[in-house]
Order: C-alpha cells, then sequence, then structure tokens
C-alpha cells in the first residue's frame, strides 16, 4: 500500500514539474522511481516509460524553439529600442533578453559591450556563462570562445582572472566540471592568483588527477644516465661447457690409464 502512495506522489510532483516547463527534473524523477521499485507492476511501467518519452520530446521542442535565431530586423529593432547611449542596465537587459530567446550569439556581442565598459563581474558572469555553454558545449571551444572574449573586450590581466574565476564559480554551480578543469589547468599557476585561491584550485584539480606544475619555478632535474656493468666472469654457458669438457678429458684419462695397466700386466705374465 506504503508503496502504492509513493508511486502516486512521485508521479503527481513529476507532472508538476513537467508543468513548470521542468521536463529535466520530471524526467529524473519517473527514472528514479522506475530504478527504486524493481516489483513495480508492468502496465504502470509501460506507462511511466510512455511518458518518460512524451516529456523528453516535449523538451526538445521547447529547445527547439528557444535556439530559434532571431531575424535582423528583430535584432535591430531590439537594439534601436535602446538607441545609441544605452545604459549598462539597458545592454544587460537586452543581452539576458536576447538569450531567453536563444539569440547566444547576439546577446554575446552586448555582453562583450558591457565587459569592455567595465561592468560588475559578478553581474552579467552568470548570463555570459549560460550563453558560453549553449554555444560551445565541448570544453576545450569555451575556453577558446572565452579568450577571444577577453581579447575584444581589451581587459587587462587582473580583470580577465577576475572574469575567468566568476565564470568558473557560475560553472561549478551548474555542475560543468569538465569546463572547470580545462579552466583551472590554465590558472592554478597564475602569479595573480591569491595563495588561498591557487590552493583551491590545485585541490579541485587534484581530485581529477590534473596537476601540473610550474616548469619555470622548478630546477631542472639532471638527466640520470644508467650505465650496465658488465662483469669479468663469462657467461653460464661456457662455464656448462668447460665442465663438460674437463669431464670428458678424465673420462678418456681413465680409460687410457686402464688400457695401460691391462697392458703391462699381460707383459709381466710372459
Amino acid at each position: 500500500m506504503a508503496g502504492k502512495i509513493t508511486t502516486v506522489l512521485v508521479r503527481k510532483e513529476a507532472e508538476a514539474y513537467n508543468s513548470q516547463g521542468l521536463h529535466k527534473e520530471a524526467i529524473d524523477l519517473y527514472g528514479k522511481l522506475l530504478e527504486t521499485t524493481p516489483n513495480i507492476d508492468p502496465d504502470l511501467k509501460n506507462i511511466i516509460e510512455n511518458r518518460i518519452k512524451g516529456i523528453t520530446e516535449e523538451m526538445k521542442g521547447f529547445e527547439a524553439q528557444r535556439s530559434k535565431a532571431l531575424t535582423a530586423y528583430e535584432i535591430n529593432k531590439i537594439r534601436q529600442g535602446w538607441g545609441d547611449r544605452a545604459s549598462e542596465e539597458e545592454l544587460l537587459v537586452c543581452a539576458k533578453a536576447m538569450s531567453q530567446m536563444g539569440a547566444y550569439d547576439e546577446a554575446m556581442v552586448e555582453f562583450e559591450s558591457l565587459l569592455y565598459r567595465g561592468a560588475d563581474m559578478a553581474v552579467i558572469a552568470g548570463p555570459i556563462t549560460n550563453c558560453m555553454v549553449h554555444l560551445h558545449d565541448d570544453a576545450n571551444k569555451f575556453n577558446d570562445a572565452l579568450k577571444t572574449l577577453i581579447g575584444k573586450a581589451r581587459l587587462n590581466d587582473k580583470k580577465a582572472l577576475l572574469l575567468k574565476l566568476a565564470v568558473s564559480k557560475e560553472l561549478l554551480r551548474e555542475n560543468h566540471k569538465a569546463h572547470v578543469v580545462k579552466l583551472y589547468s590554465q590558472l592554478q599557476n597564475n602569479p595573480l592568483l591569491s595563495v588561498d585561491k591557487a590552493l583551491q584550485i590545485k585541490e579541485f584539480l587534484g581530485k581529477y588527477h590534473f596537476v601540473q606544475t610550474d616548469e619555470k619555478s622548478e630546477p631542472k632535474k639532471e638527466k640520470v644516465v644508467k650505465i650496465r656493468i658488465v662483469e669479468d666472469n663469462p657467461p653460464k654457458s661456457f662455464n656448462k661447457i668447460k665442465s663438460i669438457f674437463i669431464l670428458f678429458q678424465n673420462r678418456l684419462l681413465s680409460f687410457f690409464n686402464f688400457f695401460k695397466n691391462r697392458h703391462c700386466n699381460f707383459d709381466s705374465k710372459r
């Protein structure tokens, strides 16, 4: 009875998530229900599996609609609405609106302007990270795009570091560990890092077996040359042959002495 009540409650919660557009959360709930209920009724199991497929299709359609690119006319209209003298707050609203409509490339143009103006990293790091993850799911491409953004925004070393740290914080919050490992691997020896932050980064990378040492800061190790010492002792095979030869020689000598003694005895009898 308790199992049936749990199933009903989980299904109700999953559908509540789905109605709010939280498709992934709904799918996860249904998936956990199937995993934790091995003796579930076959018909009910079939219903839940079909529901998971249905929600997955809904999620794909929703994502396709979000990622639909805005036309050049629509983008110009949005920008004209703010005018040429748009404030940082207005640019941020514009960039977020474009991001929500799936126009990530166009949103990044606005974020680039905000960085160039010196906008607060803590405020824009989240939206920038969200856009870049959608554009560059691969960690290497993400890192390259971040470098390009820093170059276009003409950030100095200190501001570039602040942006990277703010972005890495957002990536960790969204559980994009591969992106963080790639980013941290290039930050761990940055001389502008505080001691605490540097230790924190090395500790994080250590969990993923990715710790690099600064080749310039460590003395070069002398090359070790291994020398094979060859002893004067002859090989075992030679000693074996020598033993056989000595044995043969002794046998031959014994045989010769035997005939010699026999011949002497024969002469004495004569």
